[in-house]
Parts: C-alpha cells; structure tokens; sequence
C-alpha cells in the first residue's frame, strides 16, 4: 500500500543530455552532405555496374560448363535418336523390303554416275545452235 504522507520523491536537476553530448555518443559516421539527384544517380550506376562485373565473373565459369554440357546434351540426343531409330526401322523391316532400299539404292547411285560423266565429256559439235525466234 502507498502512504499519502509519504513525500513525492523529486526529480534529480539537470537530467537532460545535452544535444552535443548525444551526438557524440552514436558510433557511426555523422551522415554525408546532401547530394544532388544526378549525382545520387550516377553514383548508383557505377556501383552497379561494378557489382555486375563481379556477378558475371563469378558466374561465367559456371555459365560456360552448363553451355558445353548442354551442347553435349544436345549432340548425343540428336545421334542417339536418330541411329536408334534407323537401327530399330532397318531391324523390323522384312527382307523383301530391305533388299529393295538396296537395289534401289545402287541403281541411283549408277544414274548419277552416268549423268555426271555425260556432263563433264565435252560436247560433240553438232552443228549451228538453231536461231531463237
């Protein structure tokens, strides 16, 4: 229980902190002088730009390992699909059929030889070429 005769008890004098004495008593720096906003800006880009060199230099080992593995990737996939699925067509066709992709084949083969070798032998002279209408 409080006691109404008892005193209040008094401030102590003199308790405020000066101004200058709570300005010491912070330990960073006192804030930088105002700036202008192009000068704010410009301070900005610079140092982004500095940390995205920094980024893209951490970064490009990696980023070059995940390219040639992709590329690898890529390559195997394209050749493993496409033998596969000539080697599985080649294994499930019947015999008739593969021996006509055969002979067809050769007999293309021959045709082309004998259409080139008509081309480079020199043309026979036969005569004035006719005269165009």
């Amino acid at each position: 229980m409080i006691d109404p005769s008892a005193p209040e008890p008094v401030p102590a004098a003199n308790t405020e902190v000066p101004p200058q004495a709570e300005a010491r008593s912070y330990s960073s720096p006192p804030p930088p002088p105002p700036r202008s906003f192009a000068q704010a800006a410009a301070d900005g880009l610079r140092s982004a730009r500095a940390d995205a060199e920094r980024a893209a230099r951490a970064a490009a080992p990696k980023v070059k390992a995940a390219f040639g593995q992709a590329a690898y990737d890529v390559s195997y996939l394209s050749a493993f699909g496409a033998f596969f699925g000539f080697a599985l067509f080649k294994e499930i066709l019947p015999d008739a059929v593969k021996t006509g992709f055969s002979a067809g084949a050769k007999r293309g083969q021959q045709a082309a030889e004998s259409v080139a070798a008509a081309a480079a032998a020199p043309a026979q002279d036969q005569g004035p070429a006719p005269a165009a209408c």
